[in-house]
Protein backbone atom coordinates (compact mmCIF):
# COMPACT_ATOMS: atom_id res chain seq x y z
CA UNK A 1 0.00 0.00 0.00
CA UNK A 2 2.64 2.08 1.09
CA UNK A 3 4.85 1.39 -2.17
CA UNK A 4 3.49 4.77 -3.52
CA UNK A 5 6.44 6.74 -2.26
CA UNK A 6 8.77 4.74 -4.22
CA UNK A 7 7.00 6.36 -7.14
CA UNK A 8 8.34 9.87 -5.82
CA UNK A 9 11.75 11.40 -6.25
CA UNK A 10 13.43 9.73 -3.35
CA UNK A 11 13.93 13.51 -1.66
CA UNK A 12 10.38 12.85 -0.08
CA UNK A 13 10.70 9.73 1.41
CA UNK A 14 14.21 10.74 2.84
CA UNK A 15 13.18 14.46 4.44
CA UNK A 16 9.77 12.55 5.56
CA UNK A 17 11.83 9.96 7.52
CA UNK A 18 14.48 12.19 8.98
CA UNK A 19 11.89 14.55 10.05
CA UNK A 20 10.03 11.94 12.26
CA UNK A 21 13.31 11.09 13.73
CA UNK A 22 14.02 13.92 14.34
CA UNK A 23 10.72 14.94 16.11
CA UNK A 24 11.19 11.80 18.30
CA UNK A 25 13.75 13.56 19.87
CA UNK A 26 12.61 16.99 20.16
CA UNK A 27 9.82 16.10 23.12
CA UNK A 28 9.17 13.42 25.63
CA UNK A 29 5.55 14.37 26.53
CA UNK A 30 3.49 11.37 26.79
CA UNK A 31 0.60 12.25 24.07
CA UNK A 32 3.74 12.68 21.47
CA UNK A 33 5.37 9.80 21.96
CA UNK A 34 2.10 7.79 22.27
CA UNK A 35 1.14 9.26 18.63
CA UNK A 36 4.67 8.81 17.46
CA UNK A 37 4.81 4.95 18.47
CA UNK A 38 1.55 4.52 17.07
CA UNK A 39 2.22 6.32 14.20
CA UNK A 40 5.57 4.56 13.24
CA UNK A 41 3.87 0.53 14.39
CA UNK A 42 1.13 1.79 11.35
CA UNK A 43 3.44 2.66 9.06
CA UNK A 44 6.08 -0.27 9.43
CA UNK A 45 3.02 -2.30 9.60
CA UNK A 46 1.36 -1.42 6.19
CA UNK A 47 5.05 -1.62 4.54
CA UNK A 48 6.45 -5.07 6.09
CA UNK A 49 3.13 -6.80 7.16
CA UNK A 50 1.83 -8.01 10.55
CA UNK A 51 4.03 -11.41 10.38
CA UNK A 52 7.38 -9.71 9.79
CA UNK A 53 6.97 -6.83 11.86
CA UNK A 54 6.20 -8.84 15.07
CA UNK A 55 9.21 -11.12 14.28
CA UNK A 56 11.27 -8.36 14.22
CA UNK A 57 9.94 -5.93 16.55
CA UNK A 58 9.04 -7.71 19.66
CA UNK A 59 11.87 -7.45 21.34
CA UNK A 60 10.78 -3.49 21.63
CA UNK A 61 8.00 -4.49 24.17
CA UNK A 62 10.90 -5.74 26.52
CA UNK A 63 13.14 -2.78 25.30
CA UNK A 64 10.54 -0.39 26.99
CA UNK A 65 9.97 -2.02 30.10
CA UNK A 66 13.81 -2.24 30.65
CA UNK A 67 14.28 1.27 30.19
CA UNK A 68 10.89 2.21 32.11
CA UNK A 69 12.07 -0.32 34.80
CA UNK A 70 15.43 1.02 35.30
CA UNK A 71 14.67 4.55 35.49
CA UNK A 72 12.01 3.68 38.17
CA UNK A 73 15.36 1.94 40.11
CA UNK A 74 17.78 4.38 39.56
CA UNK A 75 15.78 7.82 39.95
CA UNK A 76 13.77 8.39 43.05
CA UNK A 77 12.51 11.66 42.01
CA UNK A 78 8.62 12.60 41.98
CA UNK A 79 5.76 13.29 45.37
CA UNK A 80 3.50 10.62 43.89
CA UNK A 81 4.97 7.33 45.51
CA UNK A 82 3.56 4.44 44.56
CA UNK A 83 5.22 1.70 46.50
CA UNK A 84 8.26 1.15 48.35
CA UNK A 85 10.82 -1.57 46.79
CA UNK A 86 11.70 -4.05 49.72
CA UNK A 87 9.51 -2.75 52.54
CA UNK A 88 8.90 -0.35 54.30
CA UNK A 89 11.79 2.58 54.62
CA UNK A 90 13.01 0.78 50.97
CA UNK A 91 13.77 2.00 47.32
CA UNK A 92 10.94 4.44 46.43
CA UNK A 93 9.23 3.66 43.18
CA UNK A 94 7.37 7.00 41.97
CA UNK A 95 4.70 7.36 39.19
CA UNK A 96 6.88 10.12 37.63
CA UNK A 97 9.62 7.92 37.29
CA UNK A 98 7.79 5.40 35.60
CA UNK A 99 6.36 7.60 33.26
CA UNK A 100 9.30 9.37 32.52
CA UNK A 101 11.03 6.11 31.88
CA UNK A 102 8.27 4.49 29.48
CA UNK A 103 8.40 7.66 27.29
CA UNK A 104 12.05 7.39 27.11
CA UNK A 105 11.57 3.71 25.94
CA UNK A 106 9.23 4.55 23.53
CA UNK A 107 11.28 7.69 22.54
CA UNK A 108 13.71 4.35 21.43
CA UNK A 109 11.81 2.26 20.25
CA UNK A 110 10.13 4.49 17.74
CA UNK A 111 12.88 5.57 16.14
CA UNK A 112 13.81 2.15 15.62
CA UNK A 113 10.61 1.09 14.20
CA UNK A 114 10.74 4.17 11.74
CA UNK A 115 14.30 3.02 10.84
CA UNK A 116 12.62 -0.17 10.17
CA UNK A 117 10.52 1.44 7.56
CA UNK A 118 13.04 3.53 5.52
CA UNK A 119 14.99 0.75 5.46
CA UNK A 120 11.79 -0.84 3.10
CA UNK A 121 10.86 2.32 1.11
CA UNK A 122 14.45 4.05 0.85
CA UNK A 123 16.64 1.91 -2.32
CA UNK A 124 19.98 2.38 -2.57
CA UNK A 125 19.50 3.84 -5.76
CA UNK A 126 17.52 7.02 -4.07
CA UNK A 127 20.18 7.60 -1.49
CA UNK A 128 22.87 7.23 -3.82
CA UNK A 129 20.84 9.80 -6.32
CA UNK A 130 20.82 12.04 -3.78
CA UNK A 131 23.96 12.15 -1.99
CA UNK A 132 26.26 10.92 -4.90
CA UNK A 133 27.17 14.50 -6.08
CA UNK A 134 27.74 15.98 -2.37
CA UNK A 135 29.45 13.36 -0.74
CA UNK A 136 30.07 10.87 -3.28
CA UNK A 137 32.31 8.18 -0.62
CA UNK A 138 30.45 8.66 2.13
CA UNK A 139 27.07 7.86 0.32
CA UNK A 140 28.88 4.51 -1.55
CA UNK A 141 29.99 3.45 2.11
CA UNK A 142 26.91 4.22 3.69
CA UNK A 143 24.88 2.12 0.45
CA UNK A 144 27.18 -0.59 0.71
CA UNK A 145 26.95 -1.27 4.58
CA UNK A 146 23.25 -1.25 4.25
CA UNK A 147 23.11 -4.29 1.51
CA UNK A 148 26.74 -6.03 2.76
CA UNK A 149 25.17 -6.64 6.87
CA UNK A 150 22.29 -7.99 5.62
CA UNK A 151 23.99 -10.46 3.14
CA UNK A 152 26.46 -11.40 6.16
CA UNK A 153 23.62 -12.29 8.32
CA UNK A 154 22.13 -14.76 5.68
CA UNK A 155 25.32 -16.00 4.42
CA UNK A 156 25.76 -16.92 8.39
CA UNK A 157 22.66 -18.59 8.22
CA UNK A 158 23.27 -20.36 5.62
CA UNK A 159 26.42 -21.64 6.75
CA UNK A 160 24.83 -22.66 10.17
CA UNK A 161 21.74 -24.70 8.35
CA UNK A 162 24.68 -26.46 6.39
CA UNK A 163 26.52 -27.49 9.02
CA UNK A 164 24.08 -28.40 10.95
CA UNK A 165 22.43 -30.32 8.11
CA UNK A 166 26.46 -32.05 8.13
CA UNK A 167 26.20 -32.75 11.80
CA UNK A 168 29.17 -30.17 12.75
CA UNK A 169 27.25 -27.34 14.40
CA UNK A 170 26.87 -26.73 18.24
CA UNK A 171 23.52 -28.32 18.60
CA UNK A 172 24.57 -31.45 16.89
CA UNK A 173 27.65 -31.69 18.42
CA UNK A 174 25.48 -30.83 21.55
CA UNK A 175 22.93 -33.93 20.46
CA UNK A 176 25.78 -36.25 20.15
CA UNK A 177 27.18 -35.52 23.36
CA UNK A 178 23.83 -36.05 25.21
CA UNK A 179 23.51 -39.41 23.83
CA UNK A 180 27.21 -40.38 24.66
CA UNK A 181 26.88 -38.96 28.37
CA UNK A 182 22.98 -40.32 28.80
CA UNK A 183 24.05 -43.30 31.77
CA UNK A 184 22.69 -46.54 31.32
CA UNK A 185 19.82 -47.37 33.15
CA UNK A 186 19.48 -50.53 34.83
CA UNK A 187 16.14 -52.54 34.35
CA UNK A 188 14.43 -51.94 37.26
CA UNK A 189 11.37 -54.38 38.23
CA UNK A 190 7.98 -52.62 38.53
CA UNK A 191 7.44 -51.47 41.45
CA UNK A 192 11.05 -51.02 42.97
CA UNK A 193 12.15 -47.65 44.13
CA UNK A 194 15.72 -46.72 43.08
CA UNK A 195 18.07 -43.60 44.40
CA UNK A 196 18.39 -40.57 42.50
CA UNK A 197 21.40 -38.65 44.36
CA UNK A 198 22.79 -35.47 41.70
CA UNK A 199 26.18 -35.73 43.42
CA UNK A 200 26.45 -39.32 42.63
CA UNK A 201 29.31 -40.24 40.30
CA UNK A 202 27.05 -41.37 37.26
CA UNK A 203 23.92 -40.11 38.33
CA UNK A 204 21.73 -37.98 36.32
CA UNK A 205 22.46 -34.62 38.31
CA UNK A 206 26.51 -34.68 37.57
CA UNK A 207 25.86 -35.89 34.08
CA UNK A 208 23.51 -32.93 33.23
CA UNK A 209 26.20 -30.72 34.78
CA UNK A 210 29.01 -32.28 32.65
CA UNK A 211 26.72 -31.85 29.49
CA UNK A 212 25.93 -28.50 29.99
CA UNK A 213 29.74 -27.36 30.52
CA UNK A 214 30.18 -29.28 27.63
CA UNK A 215 27.58 -27.45 25.58
CA UNK A 216 28.59 -23.62 26.29
CA UNK A 217 31.98 -24.74 25.44
CA UNK A 218 31.18 -26.34 22.17
CA UNK A 219 29.04 -23.20 21.91
CA UNK A 220 31.80 -20.34 22.43
CA UNK A 221 34.15 -22.65 20.01
CA UNK A 222 31.49 -23.01 16.88
CA UNK A 223 30.72 -19.34 17.51
CA UNK A 224 34.48 -18.67 17.19
CA UNK A 225 34.71 -20.19 14.19
CA UNK A 226 31.50 -18.92 12.40
CA UNK A 227 32.51 -15.26 13.05
CA UNK A 228 36.04 -16.91 11.03
CA UNK A 229 34.17 -17.89 8.43
CA UNK A 230 32.21 -14.51 8.29
CA UNK A 231 35.46 -12.44 8.18
CA UNK A 232 36.93 -14.42 5.56
CA UNK A 233 34.45 -14.52 3.38
CA UNK A 234 33.60 -10.63 3.97
CA UNK A 235 36.81 -10.00 2.98
CA UNK A 236 36.87 -11.66 -0.18
CA UNK A 237 33.85 -10.30 -0.95
CA UNK A 238 34.91 -7.28 -0.36
CA UNK A 239 38.12 -7.81 -2.60
CA UNK A 240 35.72 -8.72 -5.67
CA UNK A 241 33.45 -5.64 -5.51
CA UNK A 242 36.52 -3.60 -5.60
CA UNK A 243 37.87 -5.39 -8.66
CA UNK A 244 34.85 -5.13 -10.09
CA UNK A 245 34.18 -1.71 -9.88
CA UNK A 246 37.77 -0.75 -11.20
CA UNK A 247 37.02 -2.83 -14.12
CA UNK A 248 33.88 -1.00 -14.79
CA UNK A 249 35.76 2.23 -14.53
CA UNK A 250 34.24 3.58 -10.87
CA UNK A 251 35.85 7.21 -9.95
CA UNK A 252 37.23 7.99 -13.21
CA UNK A 253 33.99 10.25 -14.45
CA UNK A 254 31.18 11.71 -12.84
CA UNK A 255 29.16 8.82 -11.56
CA UNK A 256 25.61 8.46 -13.94
CA UNK A 257 22.44 6.99 -12.43
CA UNK A 258 20.53 4.04 -14.25
CA UNK A 259 17.34 5.68 -13.79
CA UNK A 260 16.78 9.39 -13.92
CA UNK A 261 15.69 11.39 -10.75
CA UNK A 262 14.13 14.65 -11.50
CA UNK A 263 11.83 16.73 -9.39
CA UNK A 264 8.55 17.21 -10.20
CA UNK A 265 4.84 18.83 -9.54
CA UNK A 266 3.63 16.39 -7.29
CA UNK A 267 7.26 15.97 -5.34
CA UNK A 268 7.69 19.92 -5.04
CA UNK A 269 3.88 19.61 -3.32
CA UNK A 270 4.98 16.22 -1.23
CA UNK A 271 7.80 18.23 0.18
CA UNK A 272 6.57 21.53 0.76
CA UNK A 273 3.58 19.24 2.55
CA UNK A 274 6.09 17.36 4.70
CA UNK A 275 8.34 20.48 5.88
CA UNK A 276 5.12 22.42 6.42
CA UNK A 277 3.93 19.62 8.62
CA UNK A 278 7.16 19.01 10.35
CA UNK A 279 7.80 22.50 11.12
CA UNK A 280 4.74 22.75 12.56
CA UNK A 281 4.65 19.78 14.28
CA UNK A 282 8.35 20.82 15.83
CA UNK A 283 7.02 24.13 17.06
CA UNK A 284 4.21 22.69 18.66
CA UNK A 285 5.88 20.14 20.29
CA UNK A 286 9.28 23.06 21.75
CA UNK A 287 6.03 25.43 22.78
CA UNK A 288 3.57 23.00 24.17
CA UNK A 289 5.41 19.79 24.83
CA UNK A 290 7.95 21.93 27.01
CA UNK A 291 5.70 22.97 29.24
CA UNK A 292 4.71 19.79 30.49
CA UNK A 293 6.74 18.60 33.69
CA UNK A 294 7.91 14.90 34.83
CA UNK A 295 8.82 16.38 38.43
CA UNK A 296 8.28 16.76 41.06
CA UNK A 297 4.80 16.06 40.08
CA UNK A 298 3.06 15.00 36.91
CA UNK A 299 1.43 18.51 34.74
CA UNK A 300 -1.51 18.69 33.23
CA UNK A 301 -1.59 18.06 29.15
CA UNK A 302 -2.05 20.47 26.23
CA UNK A 303 -5.43 21.25 24.41
CA UNK A 304 -6.01 18.20 21.67
CA UNK A 305 -5.82 20.75 18.86
CA UNK A 306 -2.05 20.82 19.64
CA UNK A 307 -1.43 17.02 18.75
CA UNK A 308 -3.13 17.01 15.33
CA UNK A 309 -0.48 18.21 13.07
CA UNK A 310 1.91 15.70 14.42
CA UNK A 311 -0.69 12.51 14.03
CA UNK A 312 -1.44 13.79 10.22
CA UNK A 313 1.80 14.32 10.26
CA UNK A 314 2.94 10.29 11.21
CA UNK A 315 -0.09 9.48 8.99
CA UNK A 316 1.49 11.04 5.68
CA UNK A 317 2.67 7.90 3.54
CA UNK A 318 -1.06 7.04 4.37
CA UNK A 319 -2.39 9.98 3.05
CA UNK A 320 -0.51 9.88 -0.24
CA UNK A 321 -1.46 6.29 -0.45
CA UNK A 322 -4.80 7.32 -0.52
CA UNK A 323 -4.75 10.57 -2.87
CA UNK A 324 -3.40 7.91 -5.37
CA UNK A 325 -6.33 5.58 -4.89
CA UNK A 326 -8.94 8.51 -5.35
CA UNK A 327 -7.25 9.75 -7.99
CA UNK A 328 -7.27 6.13 -9.78
CA UNK A 329 -10.94 5.53 -9.14
CA UNK A 330 -11.94 9.03 -10.58
CA UNK A 331 -9.97 8.29 -13.60
CA UNK A 332 -11.32 4.87 -13.79
CA UNK A 333 -15.15 6.08 -13.44
CA UNK A 334 -14.54 8.99 -16.05
CA UNK A 335 -13.25 6.38 -18.34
Amino acid sequence: MLSVLRDYHPAVAFVFFMAMITLCFLSLEPVFRIIGMLGSCAVALAVRGAAAFVRASWWLLLLVIIVTATNALFSTSGLTVLFYLGGAGGLPITLESLVYGCCSGLMLASVLVWFQAYNRLMSRQGFLALFSRVAPTAALITARITVFVPELVSHARQVNNAQTALGTSALSKQAEANVIDAPDTPDVPRGTSTPDTPGAPGTPGTTQSRSSRTSLYQKLRYASALSSQMMEWGMEKSLVTADSMRARGFGSTQRSSYRPMRLTRPDVVALATIILLGCLSGAFMLVYGGQFAFYPYLTGLSAWWVYVPYAVFCLFPFVLAGGERLAWTLSRSRA
